[in-house]
């Protein structure tokens, strides 16, 4: 097992690899291997995947199941045209989205990008005449009751 790789991770590419690499299978292999369910498993295969596409005992194995360049353009080119299995006639948009964001990885089309993010916030704070009014009325109200406070006692007559 390649360092950094799970026990389901090298699950995944075994299951994966007696499918012949085949797309459409991709996620009941990872689903099988445990690499979770749904988005998650996609995202998790993708992951081990692009962690083997550097790793000459998976080129070995595409090549013996003839995964070629051609056979990925050609897949490639299949599924951009896919069609919807529920409305005849209709593109399938996700398949065709989540083709174009392959090919787009695979052809290295991604620009690199830096974002910028400002994360300085501005609160505008508005007052109204009368809470200015009430205020100021309260601060002389507690000056006239400092100033009660600080008067000299008075002595009462007895």
């Amino acid at each position: 097992m390649k360092e950094g790789h799970t026990e389901k991770d090298a699950k995944f590419i075994e299951k994966f690899a007696d499918a012949n690499f085949d797309p459409s299978k991709k996620l009941i292999c990872a689903e099988d291997a445990g690499l979770g369910t749904g988005e998650k498993a996609l995202m998790n295969s993708g992951r081990v995947l692009k962690s083997l596409a550097k790793n000459e005992k998976f080129q070995e194995a595409l090549q013996r199941v003839s995964v070629d360049y051609d056979k990925l353009a050609s897949k490639l080119s299949e599924l951009l045209d896919a069609k919807s299995p529920m409305f005849e006639g209709k593109p399938d948009n996700f398949i065709q989205h989540k083709t174009l964001e392959t090919a787009i990885r695979v052809m290295d089309l991604n620009p690199a990008q830096k974002l910028n993010i400002d994360k300085t916030e501005h609160h505008d704070i508005v007052i109204s005449m009368e809470a200015v009014e009430r205020l100021n009325r309260y601060s002389k109200m507690i000056q006239e009751e400092e100033n009660i406070i600080d008067a000299e006692p008075v002595a009462l007559p007895e």
